[in-house]
């Protein structure tokens, strides 16, 4: 099996930066930051001397407002492709 150089692994790590900061929470079945971002961030926050994270939690509202969004998208989609 081919080793992960360092530069694959960190730009693996900003995928999930980037595209898992809005896309994740969606397109997820957790509604949430995906997990490595959420380790890394907490690790970043106790070496750092945070109480908490810098990452902010989705509360019970927002997770309940964002649960479906892709699949009620996916049924629009489908059903603008009927049309035409």
């Amino acid at each position: 099996m081919p080793q992960i150089t360092t530069v694959q692994h960190s730009t693996h790590i900003a995928t999930f930066f980037k595209l898992g900061w809005e896309l994740h929470p969606i397109y997820s079945t957790t509604c949430d930051y995906p997990p490595v971002m959420k380790e890394l961030m907490s690790k970043k926050n106790k070496e750092e001397g945070y109480s908490r994270s810098r990452l902010p939690s989705f509360t019970k509202e927002e997770i309940e407002m964002v649960k479906g969004e892709f699949s009620s998208e996916q049924r629009q989609i489908k059903q603008a492709e009927n049309i035409f």
